[in-house]
């Protein structure tokens, strides 16, 4: 490639904006809020393990209960 500016490139003479200051900061999460959050997402995955598993081995000769 040259060193020439690409079109649509944005121009090297003017100031890169800093990213963060068109970013909003969220709040952090507590301790707390993060192992409900942990917790759900471990329960809800399980039950779509469960809920996929289940019809898929419903005619297999393994289960015997």
């Amino acid at each position: 490639m040259t060193d020439h500016a690409r079109p649509g490139a944005a121009s090297t003479s003017s100031a890169p904006r800093s990213a963060s200051a068109s970013l909003k900061r969220l709040p952090e999460l507590t301790r707390a809020a993060m192992w409900w959050t942990a917790s759900v997402i471990a329960v809800l995955t399980a039950g779509a393990v469960i809920a996929l598993w289940w019809p898929a081995t419903a005619g297999s000769p393994a289960r015997t209960w």
